[in-house]
């Protein structure tokens, strides 16, 4: 007897209801020299009793009967009567498709080293999907069993490793456990990338019962333990795909939750706006039944008869002329000159009559003004009607400049509705005085030369050249810039779109500041349906946040002579072209003016920069070349890194002066331990070698702390002192104590509970104080968990000054993530700073009229007000034990009065910066610390 070239081995438990179909689908038993095998586990359903006898008298297929085992035992048992070298097991409620076996018989048959064939499947039943297995990956494997039961494998192989485990806790995982057998005996897996069976989902599956949670804990404790090796060896790829998943999980989750709180938030609203709705119908309501009994209701009901009595006796002979004349008056062409005239009597005649004070106004409601989504609800205040259109073109008709404004806009190959939104959004600008510079890069869509042509007939503003070759987005820019005669230009790309009165604010504020070069405003995306999202709220002019990254976007208008004089776009940096151009341009500028509002929508669709972060990969390269040279032309050797999936670069420079010396001013009361920390992490971590530390002991009584500092004294005399001061505890005092004390080219300003992270600690700060527009530069300073405690500070946040980012990790990314990028801050604390000690002088260091608090925003604002720029550093870390030294300020009310004279102090100096701090937006809340929107 010829041995079968496979043995398809069903196990059957009370599902006879599937069998038939399920070996209908094997195919040609006979043809195909296959070996059915059924093995029945002790059903007791009839129907599946039934069934099975039909199969009975059938020469083709041999059944198995034993009493109840469980699935492996009953895979096991037909396995051992199988006749053929490869087994396909197959479950009694699943299909299979004849191409499976066959193509994994010419597998198996041309590769020894292969012990099991798999394919893709599709499920049927409750749900119906399509599951494309991935190749095989050990990691991928021995984290979560992508294979399924239905496989070709090799019976040999089977026996070596003992069958189906009969011992495993809960059945359901008995396939992956004989896969990893396979594994473990050094034979390979080969995907069959085609879908060849059909996996049926029901309930009480012996899948489902096995990933509850406790039973799939079960099993994966026993076949880690029964393949250890393997686990180990596979460790680190395994942990990477768990957090991967975890990853996702967690997004979805996320996703989840803000779905439902936001369906939540719109529930209320609509319920509010119901509310409102009724409420208004009342008012309505009312109002008309106090309009009835109105004494202007009354005279006009009386004029009403009478002019019943006109016209009735309009036609009774000459005597009556009188009423036909004004019959005539009344009529529809009448009243329709003397319209206006009755408006004004009416409505006249209504504030004489009415007895309360009445004040006309025309509601502006809309939906946008019940939404959840604090964004949709901006866009929708700011957007002009058309009474705010015609008072915006009005004023312009005042305007002492009405500059034109060159939109330059290279064009290769746009989605077509984009583009065309793209030109419209410009076209409806209630300020008139543009052009529109198109430059077709040689678009290969014949579709895009018919529409510019169409909207170039439609409005002689807009100008194109046609490019006879591509030659990428600098040389399309430049081809624009080329056509414009603007005074301005403003960049633009072929998708976007631009707020209805974008041009309007723009040349507002060119008129109301002199000499202006550069205007940026706020930007949000839209997508592919007109959904808005991500609000990118800006600073104003802030130099170090762009050396970061280009945070300035769009919209972005340019004064066009100085535009020309740096030359343009550079080519060789296409997809950080902007970025290049506005460090070029802003080292030329004399006045940078930005607009807070949200006047450009930056598209996201598949292919454009929106759109992730791999949608133009090689923009990244370019920018790094841009900041370098930018670093270049301003004196500095610097080294560039991407920020990997946050977006952003670190920036390190090279210091001019190594042998610059650093004085580290520590004040302190008793706390040895703390101070012990904090000595020691300076001594033991710091590379910068030049430095000196001055311990201040103010009124300290603990001797321990005395043996701690003659410790220092002795162990490093060139590098360590103290003094000590008996005067009350006064912050600003001892820090200008301290000033007089140290002669370092730089000093440091540290409390006593801080504690190094970072080696180059000095050199990241240094990098930046040696500038000379910079004036004190800040740290990332960090709780123990690891989270922020300070990343910079926002004057006016909780009502005075604030940290920002508290509470984030110490990774970020934050908002734009800026945890892991330079910026500028009018203020930073000082429980780490660096400073210059000329700008500490120029200033008159610290006012000792801020004992406690708001010393240091007091001392950083004097600095930003003389000119400088202060700015926070994340590449130098310390962990700060906050307030350890002193205790919080705020425990007393003795402390807490004293708290809020300092708030006032700090008011009565620096109102302005309270009222609007230049490093934050005003459409951002002050009372939060991460940065979002105002509710």
């Amino acid at each position: 007897m010829t041995k079968p070239s496979v043995s398809v081995v069903i196990t059957l438990y009370n599902l006879g209801q599937y069998l038939q179909e399920c070996v209908e689908s094997v195919g040609d038993i006979v043809g195909n020299n296959i070996e059915v095998i059924i093995v029945n586990d002790g059903s007791t359903d009839q129907e599946t009793l039934d069934v099975l006898d039909t199969f009975r008298n059938r020469s083709d297929i041999r059944i198995i009967d034993q009493e109840n085992q469980g699935v492996q035992r009953a895979r096991n048992v037909g396995i051992e009567q199988a006749q053929s070298d490869y087994i396909l097991p197959l479950d009694a409620d699943n299909k299979i498709s004849p191409e499976y076996y066959l193509k994994a018989i010419e597998v198996l048959d041309a590769n020894p080293k292969v012990g099991v064939v798999y394919g893709n499947y599709r499920t049927f039943g409750e749900r119906e999907e399509e599951r494309i297995l991935a190749d095989f990956e050990p990691a991928v494997f021995f984290a979560v069993n992508y294979i399924d039961n239905c496989a070709v494998f090799r019976k040999k192989v089977w026996a070596k490793i003992g069958g189906y485990d009969e011992k495993m806790p809960v059945p359901g995982y008995e396939d992956w456990d004989l896969w990893m057998g396979f594994y473990s005996e050094g034979f390979t897996f080969h995907h069959l990338n085609e879908f060849l069976f059909e996996y049926r989902i029901r309930e009480n599956s012996l899948v489902s019962t096995a990933n509850e949670t406790p039973n799939r804990i079960g099993n994966y404790k026993y076949l880690i333990n029964k393949y250890e090796a393997c686990y180990i060896e596979h460790g680190h790829g395994i942990m990477t795909h768990f957090i991967k998943n975890l990853s996702e999980v967690e997004n979805e989750l996320f996703q989840s939750v803000e779905f439902s709180r936001q369906l939540g938030k719109d529930r209320d609203k609509l319920i509010q706006q119901l509310q409102h709705a009724h409420q208004s119908n009342l008012n309505l309501q009312q109002r008309i039944n106090d309009f009835e009994n109105s004494k202007l209701f009354k005279f006009k009901k009386q004029i009403g008869i009478l002019l019943a009595r006109f016209k009735s006796n309009s036609d009774k002979g000459k005597s009556q002329n009188i009423f036909r004349k004004i019959a005539v008056a009344l009529s529809r062409k009448g009243r329709a000159v003397i319209s206006k005239l009755l408006a004004l009597v009416f409505k006249h005649l209504y504030l004489f009559f009415e007895e309360t004070k009445v004040v006309i106004v025309e509601a502006k409601h809309g939906i946008g003004d019940f939404s959840a989504d604090p964004l949709t609800r901006l866009l929708f205040k700011t957007l002009p009607d058309e009474n705010e259109l015609i008072r915006q073109k009005k004023e312009i008709d005042q305007f002492k400049d009405r500059p034109i404004l060159s939109v330059l806009m290279p064009v290769y190959n746009p989605p077509v509705e984009f583009f065309k939104r793209a030109m419209d959004t410009i076209l409806q600008q209630s300020y008139e005085y543009w052009e529109l510079c198109l430059a077709d890069d040689a678009s290969t869509d014949s579709e895009i030369k018919r529409v510019i042509e169409e909207y170039r007939k439609r409005d002689k503003r807009i100008k194109v050249v046609y490019r006879e070759e591509n030659g990428h987005i600098s040389a399309a820019s430049n081809s624009a810039m080329e056509i414009a005669v603007g005074d301005f230009y403003v960049l633009m790309d072929q998708d976007d779109e631009i707020a209805l009165d974008a041009f309007y604010w723009c040349v507002k504020a060119i008129n109301e500041n002199e000499n202006i070069d550069l205007v940026y405003t706020d930007e949000d995306k839209i997508d592919e349906f007109g959904n808005h999202s991500e609000a990118h709220f800006k600073p104003d002019w802030s130099p170090d946040n762009l050396l970061s990254r280009n945070y300035l976007g769009h919209l972005t208008v340019f004064r066009s002579d100085l535009f020309r004089e740096i030359g343009g776009w550079r080519e060789g940096f296409e997809g950080s072209q902007d970025y290049d151009l506005v460090l070029r341009f802003t080292e030329k500028c004399r006045n940078i003016t930005h607009i807070p509002r949200i006047l450009y929508h930056w598209r996201i669709h598949s292919t454009s920069a929106a759109g992730g972060e791999d949608a133009k990969p090689y923009a990244y390269t370019s920018a790094q070349k841009a900041i370098t040279e930018a670093l270049t032309r301003r004196g500095y050797s610097s080294n560039i890194g991407f920020l990997d999936g946050f977006r952003g670069y670190s920036v390190r420079l090279g210091i001019k002066d190594p042998e610059a010396k650093v004085s580290i001013i520590i004040p302190t009361k008793d706390q040895a331990d703390i101070l012990e920390t904090c000595l020691k992490s300076i001594f033991e971590k710091t590379s910068w070698q030049n430095f000196e530390v001055l311990v201040i002991d103010n009124n300290s009584s603990d001797q321990n702390l005395f043996d701690l500092l003659d410790h220092w004294t002795k162990k490093e005399p060139n590098r360590f002192k103290s003094i000590r001061t008996e005067e009350p505890f006064n912050f600003s005092f001892l820090m200008n104590l301290g000033a007089r004390n140290t002669d370092g080219n730089y000093m440091v300003l540290l409390n006593n509970d801080t504690e190094v992270i970072t080696e180059d600690w000095l050199e990241a700060m240094i990098e930046h104080a040696q500038r000379p527009e910079v004036g004190v530069v800040g740290a990332k300073l960090l709780y123990p968990n690891d989270t922020i405690q300070h990343a910079g500070v926002i004057i006016g946040l909780g009502g005075a000054a604030g940290h920002v980012l508290v509470g984030e990790h110490r990774d970020g990314p934050g908002h734009f993530n800026y945890v892991n990028l330079l910026n500028n801050y009018c203020a930073v604390t000082a429980a780490c700073v660096m400073v210059r000690r000329e700008v500490f002088d120029e200033v008159g260091g610290f006012n000792e009229n801020f004992a406690v608090e708001y010393n240091d925003v007091d001392f950083c604002l004097k600095v930003w007000d003389t000119g400088y720029r202060n700015l926070y550093v994340p590449h130098c870390e310390l962990y700060h034990h906050e307030s350890v030294s002193r205790g919080h300020p705020h425990l007393t009310k003795e402390s807490f009065e004293k708290h809020k004279e300092e708030i006032k102090k700090l008011k009565d100096l620096w109102q302005p910066y309270v009222d609007h701090d230049p490093c934050y937006n005003p459409n951002q809340s002050l009372g939060a610390h991460d940065f979002r929107m105002k509710s």
